[in-house]
């Protein structure tokens, strides 16, 4: 079957395959009419032609693939080839110049002025940082090595404390060991930061003129250190201390937040004080934890803020020689000065307390001997710290240190502990509690407003300060005080007498007091007697604590002689018995 032959002008413009009108047009027309005169004729032949046709086509497509893929390949062989052959340099910049954009390239002191490859992008050498590189061959930046962060680890060299910027952004001031001051520049990848005073900045290792990385801050930690807001306790809740609290207070204002007073008069600054009792248990610990707590609340107003580390007895020890040592220098003073460096915008006042800091001991006199070595190293790096902690400059806003050594032995003191500048600034011994002063410290353990009294026979809830102290402590404070508990004897057969109030300390009162409540907790459990706290139970209390140290001494004479700072030859300790004790006259007189 034949078909008529279509127009091959509408054929071309129905189909879009080829121009309207040019010079091709009529080769084209020309084409269309002889394949449509071949379709009619004979469409095999057509068929056959047009597979042979495509067959052609993708054996040049694949032929052209292959082309690609070898010069591919031999463009990845040129640069490998470049590459392998490249030095690796620095690059401080680029610069423009009339011959194009150069770099700018470091390899050691020596500085190349270099031409850079096209393919070699200069966003990125703009922004290339101190410890990354490029790679130069025959005197073109051929390549950069960039966003790799084993570069930066491996570069990085001394640690560095940054006081602050050197005219702009990019300079910074740093002072390294020993506070030598200079001059370094800042990699921009930290020059964009805001940077805190006393930060730690890493120096690069093999150009220490370059500050490559900013040490995120840390909050210091130490296990000596108590964290302020967990002291409850305030000078006002303590008694019998306020000679003492007034003194040490105005010392502290006076030679610590006021430099400009001390500087008028000459005063020395305030480094360090002992705390001393002959007698155990007269609340130092207690006394220096209020202390802390009342000038935390005094800065609260006076714009400072307080840290409190405290160093109960024997904590420096350890068995591992040297360790000693190190928990000194690092644990205790490097975690105070790691604090001083720590950003702030108020004073401070970095209060050390050491309990018992004759457990330091002493370092070998004439023919001493040292109790261990590792002892002397604490205690030789205790010296040198408190000397290299007055030697530091002072920062804005200041930090200023305290150290409080407390001790009931200060014979056992090194001397150079004793020192004015370390801890013999001042010297405070805690006085002797007289009835006064005993009254108001049973008062301490006796204000608590659901403690049932008895008053008149009658069970009473409630009971102001003032009548507890009228009707119970200070009766039964002086019918005890001053009652013979114990005597000794000399060498010489001299007999002396010793009375409660001679050796009971503010620990003693506590105790005294707890034994009154008890007794009367006992009543109420049992459902007999009187169930308050009755003046007998006061006065028993007292008398059961005299008593108990009284025993304690006839065992222990070496106990009394110290309490008591008795210098001659004690030859024999009695305790007064209960009996005698109960028919003593002051007990006698006020039953």
């Amino acid at each position: 079957m034949s078909t008529a032959t279509p127009d091959p002008m509408e054929f071309l413009v129905q189909y879009r395959l080829g121009p309207s009108t040019g010079p091709g047009t009529r080769r084209l027309l020309d084409r269309s009419k002889e394949l449509f005169t071949k379709v009619q004729q004979n469409p095999h032949e057509v068929v056959a032609e047009l597979m042979r046709a495509e067959t052609l086509r993708d054996h040049a497509q694949l032929a052209a693939a292959k082309s690609k893929e070898a010069a591919e390949g031999i463009h990845q062989l040129l640069h490998n080839m470049v590459n392998g052959n490249a030095e690796a340099c620095r690059c401080d910049g680029i610069i423009e110049t009339a011959a194009g954009v150069r770099a700018i390239c470091r390899q050691g002191e020596r500085i190349r002025e270099l031409s850079v490859h096209p393919d070699v992008s200069l966003d990125q050498l703009r922004t290339i940082q101190p410890w990354e590189y490029v790679r130069v061959h025959e005197n073109v930046v051929v390549g950069v090595r960039v966003d790799d962060p084993t570069l930066l680890e491996s570069s990085l060299g001394e640690i560095v404390t940054f006081q602050g910027y050197a005219g702009s952004s990019s300079l910074a001031r740093v002072t390294r060991l020993g506070n030598t001051e200079e001059i370094v520049r800042l990699a921009s990848s930290i020059s964009q930061q805001t940077i805190p005073p006393h930060a730690k900045l890493v120096l690069m290792r093999d150009n220490p003129r370059w500050a490559i990385a900013c040490l995120p801050s840390q909050p210091s930690t130490s296990r000596f250190e108590v964290p302020i807001d967990s002291i409850r306790d305030r000078l006002s809740n303590l008694a019998g201390v306020e000679p003492l609290a007034e003194k040490l207070l105005l010392e502290v204002v006076k030679r610590i937040l006021q430099p400009e007073i001390r500087e008028m008069f000459n005063l020395d600054p305030l480094r360090g004080m002992l705390l001393c009792s002959e007698k155990p248990g007269m609340g130092k610990t207690a006394f220096m934890r209020a202390f802390a707590g009342t000038l935390h609340d005094i800065g609260q107003y006076r714009d400072f803020d307080v840290v409190l580390y405290l160093v109960k007895p024997n904590e420096f020890k350890s068995m591992w020689h040297g360790e000693d040592a190190r928990i000194v220098r690092e644990e205790l003073f490097g975690a105070i000065r790691a604090r001083r460096e720590l950003p702030r915008s108020r004073a401070m006042i970095q209060l050390v307390v050491m309990d018992e800091i004759d457990s330091l001991g002493r370092r070998p006199e004439g023919r001493d001997a040292v109790v261990s070595s590792a002892q002397s190293d604490a205690l030789e790096t205790f010296l040198v710290e408190m000397d290299g902690m007055v030697q530091e400059v002072a920062v804005d806003p200041p930090a200023h240190l305290l150290v409080v050594g407390m001790t009931n032995r200060p014979e056992r003191i090194d001397d150079a502990i004793k020192r004015p500048g370390r801890l013999g600034d001042e010297v405070i011994e805690i006085p002797d509690l007289d009835m006064a002063g005993a009254e108001q410290v049973c008062l301490v353990y006796a204000r608590a407003a659901r403690l049932p009294w008895l008053l008149d026979d009658v069970v009473s809830h409630g009971v102001t300060h003032d009548e507890i102290v009228r009707r119970f402590l200070r009766p039964a404070v002086r019918a005890v005080f001053n009652a013979v508990i114990l005597r000794y004897m000399n060498d010489t057969q001299k007999k002396f007498e010793v009375t409660a109030g001679q050796v009971l300390a503010a620990v003693h009162y506590r105790k005294a007091m707890n034994v009154a409540k008890n007794r009367a907790a006992n009543r109420r459990l049992r459902g007999v007697g009187v169930q308050a706290i009755a003046y007998e139970d006061v006065v028993e209390g007292l008398l059961d604590t005299a008593l108990s140290v009284a025993h304690q001494m006839q065992s222990d004479p070496h106990m009394l002689v110290r309490h008591l700072k008795i210098k001659i030859p004690v030859v024999r300790v009695d305790a007064v018995s209960r009996d005698e004790l109960q028919d003593h006259h002051f007990v006698r007189s006020l039953n």
